[in-house]
């Protein structure tokens, strides 16, 4: 049920659901915390490609805008 609520479900109230879960059983808890840092990290790792990628672009741009000013291109 979780796997599937995981990778298909949406929850409306997290909080609820995963303190409801908790409740259930106790070794929950720590698979949730792990999953959760699991994905923080992801998050973490996605903003720095998205960063990267705007670093470059903005790069880019300003060395295209120099060429073109300098009648280079």
């Amino acid at each position: 049920m979780i796997e599937y609520i995981a990778y298909q479900g949406y929850i409306l109230d997290e909080s609820r659901f995963f303190s409801q879960l908790i409740a259930l059983s106790p070794e929950y808890k720590t698979m949730l915390t792990t999953i959760a840092e699991q994905l923080e990290q992801k998050g973490i790792e996605k903003g720095i490609e998205k960063g990267i990628e705007k670093g470059i672009g903005l790069g880019v741009e300003k060395v295209a805008r120099s060429l073109l000013q300098q009648g280079l291109i």
